[in-house]
């Protein structure tokens, strides 16, 4: 009964959305009313459970404004809502509004939706092994690797930019390929030198040598960070690893 309910109210809002629109076509309306009028539109789309034309009417609001603000944010809260439904679909569903964000021409949340795009495949792989019926399958997290790597080449000044290297570096500690987690921290090193995460990829950098059995050499890349970035994110973790080393 609740859901007949309120997919009669929805019928009865895009109804008097329409009118508005067909207003608008016969006289000139504000903007705001026009582009608040796109937005109740995509969101009685969602109560009806109707992607497709939620992202139709987001895309409807790009092509006559294209310097809106409201889709791409409409589209992230989209995305972000449909990965944390249960539907076995959920994760395919989020990446597609995802990339309709990075098909926007002049969105700004663009670097954020490669990121989210990563970060789903990564959740995705997680709960894909956890369902698997092989014993101790391990994720694949190839895909989201792949995902966060164009995240962080295509937007190299957004903070994404960092936190997909510290995706990429954390995988490839997990999986002891410490040669390829070293090569991506010089880069970050060099690449990025005013980069406000720094401190955390030296911390990285600190447990590559620590678990290469370099026990010298991590204290050293610990004692950098307290030196170089005594209030940084990463201070408070390099002195506890510097301890633990120590005692």
């Amino acid at each position: 009964g609740l859901v007949d309910s309120a997919r009669e109210k929805s019928d009865d809002g895009l109804q008097r959305i329409s009118a508005v629109f067909d207003l608008s076509n016969r006289n000139t309306l504000d903007r705001t009313v026009i582009e608040e009028a796109y937005e109740a539109r995509w969101n009685l789309f969602l109560v009806r459970d109707d992607l497709k034309n939620a992202v139709a009417t987001c895309n409807a609001l790009v092509k006559r404004f294209p310097d809106t603000v409201l889709a791409d944010r409409a589209f992230m809260r989209i995305a972000m809502a449909r990965r944390e439904e249960k539907e076995h679909d959920a994760a395919r569903n989020a990446i597609a509004v995802f990339k309709a964000i990075l098909d926007l021409p002049n969105s700004q949340l663009k670097a954020e939706a490669q990121y989210r795009i990563a970060e789903t495949l990564e959740m995705s792989a997680r709960e894909a092994a956890a369902k698997s019926k092989a014993r101790n399958a391990k994720p694949d997290f190839s895909s989201a690797m792949a995902a966060y790597q164009t995240c962080a080449d295509a937007y190299p000044t957004s903070s994404f930019a960092g936190e997909s290297y510290k995706k990429m570096v954390d995988y490839c500690i997990s999986i002891k390929t410490f040669p390829r987690a070293l090569e991506m921290i010089r880069r970050v090193l060099e690449d990025y030198p005013d980069a406000p995460w720094l401190d955390e990829m030296i911390v990285k950098w600190g447990v590559i040598l620590h678990r290469q059995g370099d026990r010298e050499g991590a204290i050293a890349k610990f004692r950098q960070v307290l030196e170089e970035y005594p209030s940084g994110k990463a201070a408070k973790q390099a002195s506890q690893f510097i301890k633990r080393l120590e005692d």
